[in-house]
């Protein structure tokens, strides 16, 4: 007899691609209504909990952001609050606005991350009109770079990979010196195995990021993929340089290690042997 609880009765599935913050994976997710029911033998037997709606369950994992139906449409409408928010301060130059965090101190939040975060959660939530109205205000000559990302972040959702990158491209083409362009085409290339030309892009940020470390970890999964030893070990040592705490974490150290050895090179001992 097999016992335990599951999510039954899903309706209004919304099938889409993205990253898993659990199991670290770039995959199929779905959104749905649906309630968790104990089961045995998988035959429903008595509900456990009310109604919820669940956003981008993981088809690994299944690990998803649980919502009580009564509180998905507040959380609609604070999307599309954030949204208008972000679109009044690029109405007016600004590339940031200012909101109250949970202790009232004042953060600026980036537009575009509110704009792409917004597109996203509106898309998984069916919030369809909602959709098209942010997408139609973006479609306009002086929010051109916007619009080719968050455009582009709906086709990649949808499993668009292709014309998805196509927007991204012309994001970075016309305008090079918005970095956020570079890091959505780097990304999209790389989870379409496009492994060769996400590494020129990952390249070319760690030379202009101001997020250099986190530049040069992609990077070692990039160099590994292509089984890159010399520029990975040269990109480890670069970590150890930045970071020397890194030398204190063993797994770390451990492909470190693993990577100098495939290389053929030794371990520069004065890097990793930190008190």
């Amino acid at each position: 007899m097999i016992s335990g609880s599951k999510m039954y009765g899903r309706k209004d599935k919304i099938h889409t691609w993205g990253y898993c913050d659990s199991c670290g994976k770039y995959l199929k997710q779905m959104s749905y209504r649906g309630r968790k029911w104990t089961h045995i033998n998988f035959i429903p037997i008595f509900p456990e909990g009310p109604h919820m709606y669940v956003i981008k369950e993981c088809k690994k994992c299944n690990v998803g952001l649980h919502l009580p139906i009564e509180n998905l449409q507040e959380l609609v409408g604070n999307i599309e609050n954030n949204a208008e928010t972000a679109m009044l301060a690029l109405h007016d130059g600004e590339e940031y606005f200012i909101e109250k965090n949970e202790n009232g101190e004042d953060v600026k939040q980036l537009c575009v991350d509110t704009l792409l975060s917004a597109i996203e959660m509106l898309h998984c939530t069916g919030s369809d009109e909602a959709v098209h109205e942010l997408l139609t205000a973006l479609d306009k000559e002086n929010y051109r770079k916007i619009y080719c990302a968050v455009k582009g972040k709906l086709l990649e959702l949808q499993g668009d990979m292709k014309d998805a990158i196509v927007l991204y491209e012309r994001a970075v083409k016309n305008f090079p010196d918005d970095e956020n362009a570079y890091w959505l085409l780097a990304a999209s290339l790389y989870n379409s195995e496009k492994i060769r030309e996400s590494r020129e892009v990952y390249e070319s940020l760690l030379n202009t990021s101001s997020e250099r470390t986190e530049v040069m970890l992609l990077l070692l999964e990039v160099y590994k993929e292509l089984k890159d030893y010399v520029h990975m070990v040269d990109t480890f040592e670069a970590c150890f340089e930045a970071h020397p705490e890194f030398a204190k974490q063993k797994k770390f150290v451990k492909k470190y290690k693993k990577a100098c050895n495939k290389g053929g090179v030794n371990p520069k001992k004065a890097l990793i042997n930190i008190d």
